[in-house]
């Protein structure tokens, strides 16, 4: 920058650093002084010819000092050491000037304008010598010098001696008066010279930059000042134009940087500067009127407030980005989630719009960067948005496997952000990364990872295409809580697109559930219900946010129905407990039953939210209950005569024990002596009558084991046996029955074993009903055994029971019949082609006696192959005391 438009006299100012600004002043105002006594010295001997032609004109002398001030005047824009003495080489001049007039005054005499000439050269030359001076002695000296010169020409000049006396006292008074006067202006001087210094001293050392102006023009700058407007010495900034300091844009201000408005101070204002270093500064100035050097100046007081601003401008930059990001945080939130994906790529675009980058976008990991390998990792552009004449790189970017960008995925696992202000210097082992970010014209770069319940899940990204930009902390710190407010869109999204699923398969469930199915709110009204309650769709979405009650009046339904059902989801609410309603319906085929349920559905809280209701139809299962109502009172009405029926079978069965026995047992007895008695009177052989009494005997015999077997069937049927539990050697009695039927195995030639532990195995039966037990498997294993077939019996201790096993080699059954064989009157062989004699009454008779010992018995048997029949009897609670043991053993 130059200086503009220069103030008069400015160009004889010294452009010396070396020269203070007071000295710089002198020179200056000692060059004018030496331009005009130049041209004064030549215009005063033209004048003095003029007017005394007659006069010896000393031309060579008038030129000769003429010439030596301009040249003094040149000199000191040539030489350094001229300006440096300049007060030095003026005082010769004017010796010279002086000593010029005195031989005028010795070769002429007075008279004319000499007497006036000498009186003003002794006036003004002492004035001219006391500029600069420090101190009075150079200025007496210089008085004294031209006193003695000046009344020397008057004595050696060819002047009377009344008038050379008389000028002479004259120059002495003018000299002494000058002496007085210099004396005094140097003293005033020095103490406003003190007062300056102390003033200059104050604005030098001010903290504020301080700038001094007159006619829009710099004169004084403190060091402040020079450091603000980019001068390296204070004196670089005097004599630029104010204007040249402000910058362009601020130049058609109202107020400008030296701004009075009729000499008052100016308002503070703000504006911005420019300096000599080309540097913009954010300024606040304030003028005030100042008289400097006796003339109108402007005192400018400036307050760099490029910091502050820069402050201000962030902290309102940020505070900007923060209201962005709540904004678009809460329109997350409010956005549906099949609008989200778009307000995601809306939200991209506003803050890399803010931020100034070009292209902002995310990226979502298919897998666990953090544990999988990265050969199983891939990463996706899912979202992207481009400035204006980027290009989209979103199509390029799918699918992308981490294993080709190790670097890159290493940085996100860290989990901060990943800044890179110029692609062009990241590391070697970034090659990769940066091959495929150049070859997206991507200059830096900012990234910030996406994490989800502490596991990395993606990260979004802002890039900087045209131009590289600086990301400073305070933009990614707010940047992090973008990236989190994604994240939380993000799963937000995952979340409701499995809740919409899970709703939706539950709506689906409930739609199609053959019951009929409600929810309700606290108020009754229907929030949902599925076509088994509504059929017609056209009521079924009427009648959401409506009642019972309002649903029955709109279409002409009972109103009792619609009062009952609302008054029971209310009652449900307010008595937290599930409420059950039958109703019926009447409708074209016949009245309809339902039973009607409103469950109460709490919160977390224990408050109700609302109430399911569900409705059954139990038509069926009224009439059923009717029908079984029928059967039941039939059924009692049948248990009524088999009562009576029991008893007269009853009645029966003890006239045949008593009617039918007692003879019985008379015609055995006489058929018994019968056979006796004629086997005693040794009758021929042709005599059959011991045989025929054996007959009678035999067939009695056999009807009155018939008669015996019917009656217990009917005493354990009816509960009559009156078994008793006691402890039982069930080893002991099995032997005891096994040698009584031992005989007629023989008879039948089957062998019978017997196979018991050594130690007792104990039960807890009734000696009588073991006795039934044993006695009838065993007779039955020898009857259906064949000759030389074998029957074994066993008994032992199983897990809880006592356990008797009666096994044979007999015919066998099939499994069918089996499953009858406990059943009255079955046997293995029936009808009147069967091969073995009985009733079919002692399994029938061994199963109930089982049965009411509390065991069991069940039977494994195959057609040819023989029979098993497996008891088990309860053990005792507690092992037998050796008492009891002992009168067993003796039994």
């Amino acid at each position: 920058m130059a200086p503009t438009s220069p103030m008069p006299f400015s160009l004889l100012r010294p452009d010396d650093d070396a020269l203070s600004s007071r000295e710089k002043a002198v020179v200056q105002t000692q060059r004018v002084f030496c331009l005009l006594g130049a041209v004064l010295v030549f215009l005063t001997g033209l004048l003095s010819t003029q007017i005394h032609p007659e006069a010896t004109a000393l031309y060579w002398g008038r030129f000769v000092i003429a010439g030596g001030l301009v040249g003094l005047v040149v000199g000191s824009f040539t030489w350094r050491f001229v300006r440096h003495t300049h007060s030095t080489w003026i005082k010769g001049v004017l010796y010279l000037l002086m000593g010029w007039y005195a031989l005028q005054v010795v070769q002429n005499g007075l008279g004319g304008a000499r007497d006036t000439g000498l009186l003003v050269v002794c006036a003004i030359l002492p004035m001219v010598a006391a500029i600069g001076a420090k101190s009075a002695g150079p200025i007496l000296r210089f008085l004294s010098i031209g006193a003695v010169v000046s009344i020397g020409s008057l004595a050696l000049g060819p002047i009377p001696p009344a008038e050379a006396l008389t000028l002479g006292i004259g120059i002495v008074t003018i000299m002494l008066m000058e002496g007085v006067a210099a004396i005094a202006h140097l003293s005033m001087r020095g103490r406003l010279h003190e007062k300056n210094e102390q003033w200059q001293s104050l604005l030098d050392n001010l903290q504020e930059a301080v700038v001094i102006s007159k006619d829009r023009e710099v004169e004084y700058a403190n060091a402040r000042a020079a450091d603000l407007f980019g001068a390296s010495t204070t004196d670089a900034l005097q004599d630029y134009s104010v204007s040249a300091l402000v910058a362009e844009e601020e130049e058609e201000s109202p107020q400008s940087l030296d701004a009075i408005d009729g000499f008052t101070s100016s308002e503070p204002f703000e504006h911005r500067t420019s300096g000599l270093d080309g540097k913009e500064r954010i300024v606040q100035s304030q003028s005030v009127p100042v008289q400097r050097h006796g003339e109108d100046a402007a005192l400018t007081i400036v307050h760099d407030i490029t910091d502050q601003r820069t402050a201000q401008n962030q902290l309102q930059r940020r505070a900007e980005l923060e209201r962005l990001i709540v904004e678009i945080s809460t329109g997350f939130i409010d956005t549906p989630l099949e609008n989200l994906d778009e307000s995601i790529e809306n939200a991209l675009g506003k803050i890399g719009s803010f931020v100034e980058a070009d292209r902002s976008y995310v990226f979502l990991y298919d897998g666990d960067p953090e544990n999988a390998p990265l050969s199983e990792v891939t990463t996706t552009n899912t979202h992207e948005w481009c400035a204006r004449g980027v290009r989209s790189e979103k199509e390029s970017l799918q699918k992308t496997p981490c294993s080709e960008l190790p670097w890159w995925t290493e940085q996100m696992c860290g989990g901060e952000p990943v800044i890179v202000p110029s692609v062009a210097n990241l590391p070697k082992e970034a090659a990769a990364v940066q091959e495929t970010l150049e070859a997206q014209d991507v200059q830096s770069l900012v990234a910030l990872p996406m994490t989800q319940d502490q596991r990395l899940i993606g990260f979004v990204g802002f890039d900087a295409v045209t131009s590289g930009d600086e990301w400073d902390p305070e933009t990614i710190t707010v940047l992090r809580v973008f990236s989190d407010a994604v994240t939380n869109a993000l799963h937000r999204k995952k979340v409701g697109t499995r809740l919409q699923e899970t709703k939706n398969f539950y709506r689906e469930v409930l739609d199609q559930l053959p019951i009929k199915l409600g929810i309700f709110d606290t108020d009754a009204q229907c929030r949902y219900i599925n076509p088994e309650g509504i059929s017609d769709p056209e009521r079924r979405d009427w009648v959401r946010g409506k009642t019972y009650d309002q649903y029955c009046d709109h279409y002409d339904l009972a109103p009792e129905l619609g009062r009952r059902r609302d008054e029971a989801i209310r009652t449900a609410v307010r008595e937290r407990r599930t409420v059950r309603i039958e109703e019926t319906v009447e409708a074209d085929d016949g009245p309809q039953h339902y039973v009607r349920f409103y469950k109460p559905v709490r919160g977390a809280e224990g408050d109700v939210r609302s109430v399911v209701g569900c409705g059954l139809d139990i038509t069926s299962r009224v009439q059923s209950e009717e029908r079984l109502r029928a059967a039941k009172e039939a059924a009692e009405t049948a248990q009524a005569e088999a009562e009576k029926a029991n008893q007269m079978k009853s009645a029966l069965l003890a006239n045949m024990s008593h009617e039918v026995r007692t003879p019985l047992t008379t015609i055995i007895g006489f058929a018994e002596a019968i056979e006796a008695k004629a086997s005693a009177l040794n009758l021929p052989d042709s005599c059959s009558l011991a045989k025929h009494a054996h007959l009678i005997e035999t067939g009695g015999q056999r009807l009155m084991k018939t008669l015996e077997g019917i009656l217990n069937l009917s005493r354990l049927e009816a509960g009559q046996m009156g078994f008793s539990s006691t402890e039982i050697d069930l080893s002991e009695k099995t032997k005891e029955v096994a040698d009584e039927l031992r005989s007629r195995a023989s008879e039948e030639h089957v062998g019978l074993q017997v196979h018991a532990e050594g130690a007792p195995v104990w039960s807890e039966a009734d000696r009588g009903g073991v006795e039934i037990v044993v006695r009838n498997l065993l007779s039955n294993a020898i009857k259906y055994t064949g000759d030389d077939g074998k029957v074994w019996v066993r008994v032992r201790r199983g897990a809880g029971h006592a356990v008797l096993e009666v096994e044979d080699t007999g015919i066998g059954m099939e499994p069918e019949v089996a499953e009858k064989l406990f059943e009255p009157f079955r046997q293995a062989s029936e009808g009147f082609a069967r091969q073995y004699e009985g009733t079919g009454i002692g399994l029938a008779v061994t199963k109930k006696a089982v049965e009411q010992m509390d065991g069991s018995i069940e039977v494994k048997t195959e057609k040819g192959m023989g029979s098993r029949f497996i008891v088990r009897l309860p053990r005792p609670s507690a092992s037998p005391h050796p008492s009891s043991q002992k009168l067993s053993l003796a039994e």
